[in-house]
């Protein structure tokens, strides 16, 4: 290879310059400085793909994000103005040296590994022209001082104070010099955020301004600089920009300091783009130039060319500096080139140049990298002798050339001399360190540094856990190296091939199924990473037989050839030790054996099946271990190891093997020249490489290899097919060779098992598997090949589990190896089971009946003392034997002492950690009793057991066998987060006599087996079990119908069924009821009746109010009366028995104050058979005429004319009246039953059921909650689509289906009908009970039959007309919806879990690290101690409250799950309060209901009761929830109630609430009165900690019902990662929100499972449009934070929750209207538009408001959207402010094109949308940015709109601290802005004076008349009159955008008080329009 030539400076420089000859280059040389300009062939794109296109050109402005500009900080550290396209060209063509040309490729080139965004935005940098100005700033100076007192006074400013107000008069003193060393001084000294403060208010001044003029090249350039030190990249180029658009030039010193920012900001190429712009622009590069691209050039690895920069300077005169020179060694240093560093460093001392710190640490770095040594010593000690400071960098260079040559303990010495010498060390000292250490095999000094480093606040980054990972790994720790790779990627740090290889290999290392199934999906992730390529070269087949066979090889088939295969030895592989060596060409046993770095001592080799094969001189096998089953063929799964043995002897021919090693070479070689004599294809091999070296990574490598030829190879077998194919697996760096012995046996194994075609042989890289092409196309194709690859590529294509530590389906695989590493454990278990169960007559009868007792004594100890759950039944066991024992003379010592005494023992013996067991002072403090009496208890235990106090107990056998299955116990649950079902069963076996007396390895099994039935895992019972406890699942087995125990065990059965596994389980039908199921429903569904009848003689009509009686003529004791009420535009029909027996009445729902809205009744005409009534119109009420007819019982409602409601129409009024039982009553009356659940149903029959008709009613809307369509489908008749009624029961339905009438989380009984010509009406049904709705449809118009299990009829008829009105009166019925926090309508980010305060630190930190904005981040069950609520799991939460300040510092909020079931834990405060209160819900027998869910045993208060409401809201207190503070919310989930082994994962109907009232009849309102007592209690805390405006509550509920939107928010409950579900949501919301229920929100990307980017990026620009947005994943789900799904879809998620932020001043007046109206945030399409028919069948579209119109992307792979834009009227696109013209067919339904960045939503004309522009990182630094209008005219040239202002977190408006605009813009031109009507809204009048701080800069108008050109515009405002900066503009601020508005800009107009601005067309402008 020939060296690379070296240059002189002027030749070198004459080489670049291409085009030119020699000798003009050499003339230019010596005439000219030398410019060293990189390669430029053109404009380029990233990475230097050309950019010809103009579409090229355009995608690339589009992908730019700019902030707009303005006084302050843009929440992220950073503001400067947009930049403007201009027309400036790309910069001249410049010549480099051919090294130059394109990027450079090896692995230190950084720029490799960049984005696009900073370049491109380079490139429109560079094309700014003169005006495009790029934002505007405001502010005035306030204050004069001396230049020298200035910078002590911006010192001492408090944070909120600001600089500009402070020194704004002093500047007026100032030249440019002197702004330029203040800015300076401020950056020194850290003020840097004071120091842009200044300059970017003297940015935004105004040309005329008299300091207009500092802002020149000395200032700009002194800004850049600065940002080089924040990193902040993008405010250089658009600092940059603006120069260039204000036409200051750009000089030699600004471009230095721009690239020093991009080399800061590791943008190596960009430095390089500055550079070429600098000598494109004549500027001449100076020293500091040369040695910022000298730097450049070192951290790219362009190490000559840094030479080449130094030797040019020299050939100039021009002197170096030191920094030069370091500058130079430190480009050798990070390319590898010691020498050359060696080199630069004795010219330096040649020239005089004293070396420094940095000199020697660079030297040190690169000697190390070379893995010398000594050498680095060597200057270390020189350095010493010089007396030069070491720094941390120096010591880490030492450390890591420490870590290089394997000398763990001098890398430790000299990390304690670091220490010594006072530097700290940072992360890459411990990188260093940790990896030093992994070399050492020293995994508890790694993890010990690990834990330090993050002690000290160093943050892991990804070479820290490969380090990590590695000490694992070699230590043979892979459930810790497995943690610490979750762990990385919890940290955002990307894994390597080196990481993902070390992980997969010791994954695959354990045997295990599970473990091995893990690391096929890692293996998997990889590879769509790019981490294992397989890459693909043609070699020449002469070549290739070289390297095949060290020699020439006979002919295939020749004599000689036979006899070498024969004479060959075997590699030999040991079969009892994990990774054997192979044996060496004579047949040795002996051979390496170490396995991945020192794991001498692993188990057996890593396949669980792996063959090997020992070679003998005779030929002789023997059988060690096989491949894994779901690797190989089934055939070859099941076959026994002796037959698979022989099988395979059989197949080769005797005394020898077709894998021997020296076969394999002649093979190989004889096969090459076989395929080169053949003709066809023969002469080339075709060739994979691969990196792999752990046995995990090349078995997997191998078999992807493998799949891969299946799918490029020809599908049928070709005989001409004869190029070789082979894979050649390389060992990788020589550190690791050692696995190559395990590598190779690994592979042979496999291979021989497939009965595969191909060879194995060594090459000097590694190792060559090859075949011929025609060969493994046969072989590919043979049923085995078949199956193999099959069950591969299922596993592969497998969703990596994650967050629960037990992979399910896959941990409970059937083993054939679990036997062998169970059966010793459970010998032992079997021996300690005779003496560890006692029967209860073995015990004295005193202690069997206060055993209860004890063992509950005995849990409270082990909770507070924070035992394991096996330590506690094994405690509770010991003490059983003790006292069966010991008898009463043990039971006379103190009770107390005897358990503790018996736990501490057990926890021994379990293994607990010393440090773990409580201390005697600890004891004596908690349980008040003394070490010597717990000493003696425990003496007296063993006396009585003569020293045997062994116990196994169930769980402790559970856990032993979920050990021996693969189970890992590292989460933080531990036993509980694997078997947390079974583990609740075999707990419960300390109160039952029965299961106490079984085995306790029979009980845990039987748990076990039951988990997995209840999970409906197959087989049930893996055959390893059944070996191993000798019981089975077969009818009449032991396990499950044991003569013992059959109940025990049936009722273990039983109590699963709900419980197992249950979060994890899809939604399953059979486990809810349908009508069929339910008696009431059965009886009444589809039956008439004429037996109600009114009696006519008792009408009675009073004022407001008709009553009457109604009778059951089909039986006697059915008596009834009847009221109808009149409220003005609502009626009430009530009906209950008479006289009274007590049917509930829902309470606390309607609003007080109902009776004042009475309206009296005209009666016109009563006969026997009917009564007409009317109600007059009055105000918003239209009136009505009723007519009420008696026989039977019927009542009509017409409006305007017209029926609209018929009550009873249908003759399906039926009531079944409270009865005494009798004999013979019907099946179902008084009890029944569904599953194994009964229903004792006390009071007997007590349903109703009511048909309601709507004439002329063509579609019928609401009664949520379901997951269907928004137009509610027939469930009834000839038109019936579906064939359950709908239902509506409160409960927990996870991964519910997507079209079902199915009740789920909430129920609101409000029906809505409407008609084609806009007629609406609606009926209200206040009835808490179950209920099924039918829905009919006719030409006549639809139907309803209601039925409902319990309670009265309370019927509503809401009288509209207009859907607008309904929702007005429904609102006025139950409430407006409660105004939230602003911050409540801002992005919420939530996981189930975020692990600990560290990962809320990251996802917090992760927001601002990719500029997203976001307002809450959640906690879920996880975070609580031991899932009791108010609580703080302290080993991960230790110190919540600093962590909520830490969150709110930035303006942001937390919540915190508090779910209705309290743990029953006598030793918690909270369950013995509520206990010894009495504030739990009673079972039918009246004792406290005890349910399972996430805690296990669990009460339910009883949230009827207003006392139990008032207890709850005082918990909430931050006196009384301990780690909580005033920024901490809640969030109410479970709240249905959610009880998982009650029928239909919910309360049983016959529990007791206060009062006696059954559950049956409170049912749907329970989560509603624990939602409302939850809020109340923040209430009652922001009054303690705000004052007497207080804080309005945030609490999220899951449950809901008719009042709901009184107290807060909802979402749509357990929804899945699915497009369906995306899908489905909208009509979901859509009903929500008409149903009077507007603050709600879906799941983003759904709570289960794992979105694909393209879903979840759909998802979130759908959400942005949601009343409530958040993005929540079970704990199962990877994690799915938005940055974490590449660059791209980073940026379209981040836009997204962008422009939800820029929305939410338009939100916020929307919720001002819920609250006073009632009226919806998303509408749908009939709302705003009730008289068009069309827009009655669209549910998937929709309006946000009065305003904008969203049609979604719900579809999988869809470019286009179908829109409909309703009413005929103008409508703009708002992307870009095109007016549409709807009254055109063609632009009223058509496909809008919609990619993957686009979201589609349409401006309707004559509307307002007030929006925020900047981008912060949250709500609240957004309070006082200035607003946009954007006005969007209609056909008239008309629009209206209104704006609300307030604190938005206070109940200050209530007393009218708040702004409330409304805005008029006439068709004269005349835009007005007057006080709006706050009495509508229900608000007081406004403070006088009251000031939010907000203006109006900014006002966007659409649809001028002749376009946007030639207007101008002219305020008028408290008498004062001014000119506006008017001109034709885009619609945002973005690139690109054309301009199509009206923009007035700086209009600085006051929010709070009135003004007017006249629009009219300029002098030449058109036709005057004003």
């Amino acid at each position: 290879m020939e060296p690379p030539r070296a240059y002189s400076a002027p030749v070198e420089i004459a080489v670049r310059m291409g085009s030119m000859s020699l000798e003009e280059g050499l003339l230019k040389a010596t005439m000219a400085p030398q410019h060293f300009a990189p390669p430029h062939g053109g404009q380029v794109g990233w990475g230097g793909a050309p950019l010809h296109h103009q579409q090229q050109h355009a995608a690339m402005q589009q992908q730019m994000r700019y902030r707009q500009g303005g006084a302050g900080d843009d929440g992220y550290g950073r503001r400067g103005p947009p930049a403007r396209g201009g027309g400036r060209g790309p910069p001249a063509q410049q010549h480099m040296h051919p090294r130059m040309q394109g990027p450079r490729q090896h692995s230190g080139d950084m720029r490799q590994k960049n984005h696009q965004g900073y370049r491109r935005l380079w490139q429109q940098v560079t094309q700014v022209n003169r005006g495009q100005k790029l934002g505007e700033h405001d502010g005035s100076g306030f204050g004069e001082m001396t230049v020298e007192d200035l910078l002590e006074v911006v010192r001492r400013l408090p944070p909120e104070a600001s600089a500009v107000k402070a020194v704004g008069q002093a500047l007026y003193y100032f030249d440019s010099g002197a702004l330029a060393a203040l800015l300076k001084e401020l950056n020194k000294s850290g003020h840097v955020r004071r120091a842009q403060e200044i300059f970017d208010w003297l940015r935004g001044l105004d040309e005329t301004h008299e300091l207009y003029s500092l802002c020149n090249t000395m200032t700009f350039t002194t800004a850049i600089s600065q940002c080089g030190a924040q990193q902040q990249l993008r405010r250089a180029l658009e600092l940059v920009a603006e120069m260039r658009s204000r036409g200051i030039p750009c000089n030699v010193h600004t471009y230095s300091a721009l690239m020093n920012v991009c080399i800061k900001g590791n943008e190596m190429d960009l430095a390089l783009d500055v550079y070429r712009q600098m000598l494109a622009e004549g500027c001449t590069p100076n020293l500091v130039t040369y040695n910022t691209l000298i730097d450049v050039y070192g951290k790219t690895g362009a190490w000559e060319e840094a030479i080449a920069v130094l030797d040019a300077l020299e050939a100039q005169g021009i002197e170096p500096e030191i920094r030069t020179y370091n500058t130079v060694i430190i480009a050798c240093n990070m390319s590898g080139q010691a020498q050359e560093a060696l080199r630069i460093y004795e010219r330096m001392l040649q020239a005089g140049a004293q070396p420094t710190a940095t000199t020697y640490t660079a030297l040190i770095s690169a000697y190390g990298k070379n893995g010398q040594l000594d050498k680095a010593l060597q200057i270390f000690q020189d350095m010493v002798r010089r007396g030069c400071e070491r720094n941390v960098i120096t010591y880490s260079s030492l450390i890591s050339a420490c870590e290089k040559a394997g000398r763990w303990e001098l890398a430790l010495e000299l990390f304690r001399e670091m220490h010594t010498e006072g530097c700290r060390p940072n992360v890459v000292t411990y990188n260093s360190l940790i990896a030093a250490c992994a070399q050492g095999a020293q995994w508890e000094k790694a993890q010990e540094l690990f834990d330090q480093m993050q002690h000290r606040g160093c943050k892991p980054d990804a070479v820290t856990f490969s380090g990590l990972i590695s000490s694992y790994d070699r230590a043979g720790l892979w459930r810790r190296a497995l943690t610490a790779f979750e762990q990385m990627k919890a940290h955002n740090c990307r894994p390597d091939s080196v990481v993902y290889n070390t992980i997969i290999g010791s994954l695959w290392a354990t045997g295990l199924v599970w473990a091995q199934a893990k690391a096929t999906q890692i293996f998997h992730a990889a590879c769509r990473q790019g981490h294992f390529r397989l890459t693909v070269h043609t070699l020449e087949a002469g070549a290739t037989a070289a390297a095949a066979a060290a020699g020439p090889a006979p002919a295939v088939g020749s004599p000689s050839a036979l006899a070498a295969l024969a004479a060959a030895a075997t590699p030999a592989v040991a079969g009892a030790s994990a990774f054997a060596g192979v044996g060496s060409a004579s047949g040795s046993n002996s051979g390496p054996t170490s396995g991945a770095g020192s794991r001498s001592a692993s188990p057996a080799i890593s396949l669980p099946q792996a063959i090997a094969l020992k070679g003998t001189s005779s030929g002789q096998l023997t059988s060690g271990m096989v491949t894994p089953s779901d690797l190989m063929s089934p055939g070859t799964c099941g076959t026994p190891l002796s037959a698979l043995a022989a099988a395979c002897a059989a197949s080769m021919s005797p005394g020898s093997s077709p894998l021997d090693e020296g076969s394999l070479a002649a093979a190989a070689a004889a096969a090459v020249i076989q395929a080169g004599a053949t003709g066809t294809g023969a002469g080339t091999v075709i060739e994979f490489g691969m990196h792999a070296f752990t046995v995990g990574s090349a078995v997997l490598s191998l078999l992807r290899w493998v799949a891969e030829l299946r799918e490029r190879l020809p599908r049928e077998p070709n005989k001409d097919l004869n190029q070789q194919v082979c894979l050649v697996l390389n060992k990788g760096k020589p550190s690791r060779e050692h696995t190559y012995p395990a590598i190779r046996a690994a592979l042979l194994s496999l291979l021989s098992a497939w009965g595969s075609p191909f060879t194995l042989t060594d090459v000097p890289q590694g190792c060559r598997i090859q075949a011929t092409a025609c060969d493994i196309t046969a072989w590919l194709h043979q049923p085995e090949a078949d199956r193999a690859l099959a069950a591969f590529n299922a596993r592969a294509a497998g969703s990596e589990p994650g967050g629960r530590p037990l992979a399910k389906e896959l941990f409970f695989q059937e083993d054939i190896q679990a036997e062998a590493r169970c059966a010793e454990a459970y010998s032992a278990v079997r021996a300690f089971e005779s003496r560890c169960c006692v029967a209860d007559t073995s015990l004295p009868a005193s202690f069997v009946s206060a055993r209860a007792d004890w063992v509950s004594t005995a849990a409270t100890f082990a909770a507070a003392f924070r035992l394991k759950d096996e330590s506690l039944h094994d405690g509770v066991l010991l003490l059983d034997r003790a006292v069966a024992a010991g008898g009463e003379q043990l039971l006379g010592l103190n009770a107390a002492a005897l358990i503790v005494g018996c736990l501490l023992i057990a926890s021994r013996q379990a293994g607990e950690a010393p440090e773990r067991l409580p201390q005697p002072a600890q004891l004596e403090a908690a349980t008040g009793l003394s070490s010597v009496a717990v000493e003696a208890a425990q003496a007296a235990v063993r006396t009585v057991l003569q020293g045997d106090t062994s116990a196994i107990s169930a769980v402790r056998v559970l856990k032993l066998l979920l050990e021996r299955l693969g189970a890992d116990f590292s989460h933080p649950g531990g036993l509980a987060a694997v078997a947390g079902p079974a583990l609740m069963l075999v707990g419960d076996s300390a109160s039952r006599p029965e299961l106490r007396e079984m085995r306790p390895s029979t009980l845990a099994a039987a748990a076990l087996l039951a988990c997995r039935r209840a999970a409906g895992l197959t087989p049930f019972w893996p055959n390893a079990l059944a070996v191993l406890t000798g019981l089975s699942d077969g009818e009449g087995s032991e396990l499950l119908w044991m003569k013992m125990a059959r109940r025990a065990a049936a009722l273990l059965l039983a109590a699963l069924c709900a419980v197992a596994l249950r979060p994890c389980a899809a939604f399953k039908a059979e486990e809810f009821k349908k009508c069929a199921d339910s008696a009431f429903c059965t009886r009444l569904r589809g039956n008439t009746s004429d037996a109600f009848v009114i009696v006519s003689e008792s009408v009675k009509v009073e004022g407001p109010r008709l009553t009457a009686d109604v009778r059951d003529t089909a039986n006697a004791n059915g008596t009834f009366s009847l009221a109808l009420t009149a409220y003005g535009d609502t009626l009430r029909l009530f009906v209950n028995e008479h006289p009274d027996k007590g049917r509930f009445q829902v309470p606390d729902v309607l609003v007080p104050g109902l009776e004042a809205r009475q309206q009296n009744w005209e009666l016109v005409k009563k006969s026997y058979t009917k009564a007409r009534l009317r109600l007059p119109a009055a105000g918003a009420s239209p009136g009505a005429d009723v007519e009420l007819r008696f026989a039977p019982a019927a009542l009509e409602v017409s409006v305007g004319g017209q029926p609209v409601l018929v009550w009873n129409g249908g003759k399906q009024f039926i009531v079944e009246h409270l009865r005494e039982k009798q004999e013979g009553d019907p099946e179902g009356w008084w009890a029944e039953n569904f599953k194994s659940h009964h229903d004792s149903k006390p009071k007997g029959p007590t349903a109703i059921s009511m048909d309601i008709q709507f004439p002329g009613s063509k579609h019928l809307y609401g009664i949520p909650e379901h997951a269907a369509d928004l137009a509610l489908r027939p469930t009834w008749g000839p038109e019936g689509a579906l064939t359950e009624p709908y239902r509506l029961y409160n409960l927990d339905v996870f991964e519910y289906l997507h079209d079902s009438p199915f009740g789920l989380y909430g129920s609101i009984p409000l029906l809505i009908a409407h008609r084609p010509g806009g007629t609406s009406v609606g009926a209200f049904w206040l009835n808490a009970a179950e209920m099924y709705i039918d829905v009919t449809a006719g030409e006549a118009g639809s139907g309803s039959q209601w039925i409902a299990e319990s309670g009265v009829l309370d019927l509503f008829v809401l009288l509209g007309p207009t859907p607008a009105a309904v929702s007005r009166q429904f609102a006025a019925l139950t409430g407006g919806t409660a105004l939230p926090q602003l911050f409540s309508l801002g992005y919420h980010q939530c996981r189930w879990n975020y692990k600990d305060e560290k990962d809320v630190a990251v996802v917090d930190g992760g927001f601002d690290a990719n500029d997203i904005p976001y307002d809450v981040l959640w906690l879920d069950i996880e975070h609580t101690d031991g899932k009791r609520y108010f609580t703080w799991d302290s080993a991960y939460f230790p110190t919540p409250a600093r962590m909520q300040d830490d969150v709110a510092s930035r303006g942001r909020k937390m919540v915190t799950i508090v779910d209705p079931h309290i743990k029953r834990d006598s030793g918690w405060r909270l369950f013995k309060e509520a206990e010894e209160k009495g504030l739990y819900v009673k079972n039918k027998d009246g004792a406290d209901f005890d349910g399972w869910c996430w805690p296990g045993s669990s009460s339910y208060l009883d949230m009827l009761s207003p006392n139990v409401r008032d207890w709850w809201a005082q918990q909430f207190s931050t006196k009384v929830y301990e780690g909580s503070t005033k920024n901490l919310y809640i969030w109410n989930d479970m709240n249905e109630p959610s009880v998982f082994n009650g029928p239909e994962i919910t309360m049983h109907k016959d529990n007791l609430h206060v009062g006696g009232v059954e559950h049956r009849d409170v049912h749907n309102v329970y989560g509603y009165f624990y939602h409302m007592a939850t809020a109340d209690g923040l209430r009652k805390r922001g009054y303690e900690e705000w004052g007497p405006d207080g804080d309005r509550p945030f609490v999220l509920s899951r449950a809901f019902f008719a009042g709901t939107q009184r107290i807060g928010a909802i979402w749509t409950g357990d929804n899945e990662a699915s497009w369906e579900h995306l899908k489905v949501s909208v009509p979901m919301l859509l009903s929500i929100n008409i149903a009077g229920l507007p603050f709600s929100g879906a799941d983003i990307g759904g709570f289960f499972g794992n979105p694909e980017p393209e879903l979840l990026v759909r998802w979130y620009q759908l959400a942005a449009f949601y009343p409530f947005m958040r993005g929540h994943a079970h704990l199962e789900a990877k994690r799915r934070e938005p940055w974490l799904f590449g660059e791209e879809n980073t940026v379209r998620i981040r836009d997204a929750i962008r422009q939800r932020y820029a929305l939410l001043p338009y939100l916020y007046t929307l919720f001002l209207h819920a609250n006073g109206t009632g009226a919806p945030i998303m509408r749908p399409l009939f709302y705003e538009f009730p008289a068009e028919p069309a827009a009655a069948a669209v549910q998937h579209s929709f309006m946000l408001g009065p305003s904008l119109l969203v049609a979604p992307v719900l579809d999988k792979d869809a470019n286009e959207v179908q829109v409909l834009l309703p009413g005929g009227g103008l409508w703009y696109d708002n992307l870009d402010g095109r007016t549409i013209d709807a009254a055109q067919e063609a632009n009223r339904n058509f496909s809008a094109p919609a990619p993957l960045d686009t979201i589609r939503s349409y401006l309707r004309g004559g509307t307002m949308l007030p929006l925020k522009e900047r981008p912060r990182r949250s709500t609240a630094q957004m309070a006082h940015d200035p607003i946009t209008l954007v006005i969007a005219l209609d056909r008239q040239g008309q629009a209206s709109g209104e704006l609300y202002v307030d604190d938005g977190r206070s109940f200050a408006f209530q007393r009218g601290a708040y702004a409330y605009r409304a805005f008029t813009f006439t068709s004269d031109g005349l835009l007005t802005s007057t006080a709006a009507d706050y009495a509508a809204m229900g608000l007081p009048a406004p403070l006088a004076g009251y000031d939010p701080a907000v203006s109006i800069d900014r006002i966007v108008v659409l649809g001028l008349p002749d376009g946007p050109q030639g207007w101008t515009a002219a305020a008028a405002s408290g008498g004062q009159q001014r000119q506006l900066d008017a001109a034709p503009g885009p619609l945002y601020n973005r690139a690109g955008l054309p301009e199509v508005a009206l923009v007035v800009r700086k209009a600085g107009l006051l929010l709070g008080a009135d003004w007017q601005i006249r629009f009219s067309r300029a002098a030449g402008g058109g036709a005057a329009t004003s």
